[in-house]
């Protein structure tokens, strides 16, 4: 008895450690899981004569938006609902998605009802070509693909255009000056920016000798010592005029009888 009891004992522990090593294994493969939303809806079918007004999607015919009360739903044209009149607009659906504004917000919304992104950017438009543009409560744009990921986040760029067939397109940064082409990843292509040209720094002027100058420094330095020749020549010459006048002013005056005294004479 105690035997089988111990087998019974071992059985439960062995089962016990392999459900635990199951349940770690699980848990690391397992993924979160995105929660997916759905647009209201209260009815599984509508009847367009009880609304305001139908007007049928010119990109996807098989599709219809009706108003009510100011707002925007959407069935098929057959009136199989996909939401209640709760959108302030349903843009057209291409591929089968559309842009669609609620209270203020923009986000998208399938032809089953489901949103791929909740009504959350300040703006979004249609895809082209697999992306779309969407603008951050910030004013930066940003991209997201199909499965509504955002590959390129609102934080830098102030406008994206639509990417072409080759997955390119336009993105410009005001304040950075920027212009480029840049892929799905926000990788860079091609750089279109305008080119800043540099103002060269003013140099300090410098004094140009010419030729003509040292001819006149030469010029002056030959002609000071006969200068100073001459001026003491001029000088020699006036004292001897203050001589002769100062004989004849005194041969003058002793004719006179009058006493003269020389400028060079002191007076007491």
């Amino acid at each position: 008895m105690g035997r089988i009891l111990r087998t019974l004992l071992y059985v439960i522990l062995l089962l016990a450690v392999t459900i635990g090593v199951v349940a770690l294994i699980e848990k690391k493969n397992s993924r979160p899981v995105k929660v997916v939303r759905r647009a209201p809806k209260s009815e599984d079918i509508i009847s367009f004569k009880k609304m305001d007004a139908v007007s049928v999607d010119t990109v996807n015919p098989a599709m219809v938006r009706y108003f009510k009360g100011g707002k925007v739903g959407v069935a098929f044209s057959d009136g199989k609902a996909v939401s209640d009149a709760v959108f302030d607009n349903v843009d057209n659906f291409y591929d089968d998605v559309s842009v669609v504004n609620l209270d203020g917000k923009y986000g998208f919304m399938t032809i089953d009802s489901t949103y791929l992104v909740e009504p959350k950017y300040a703006m979004a438009y249609p895809f082209n070509n697999g992306y779309a543009v969407v603008i951050g409560e910030n004013g930066k744009a940003g991209i997201i693909n199909t499965n509504g990921e955002e590959v390129i986040k609102p934080e830098y760029y102030d406008n994206i255009g639509g990417f072409d067939m080759y997955g390119h397109a336009l993105a410009i940064n005001n304040s950075d000056n920027k212009k480029v082409v840049i892929d799905v990843k926000g990788n860079v292509i091609k750089d279109l920016s305008p080119k800043v040209e540099k103002k060269a720094e003013p140099k300090n002027a410098k004094a140009k000798v010419t030729k003509k100058d040292v001819k006149k420094a030469v010029g002056a330095v030959k002609i000071a010592p006969k200068a100073k020749a001459v001026k003491a020549e001029v000088k020699k010459l006036a004292v001897v005029a203050t001589a002769a006048n100062t004989a004849n002013a005194t041969t003058a005056a002793g004719a006179n009888g009058v006493e003269v005294v020389a400028p060079s004479d002191e007076v007491e």
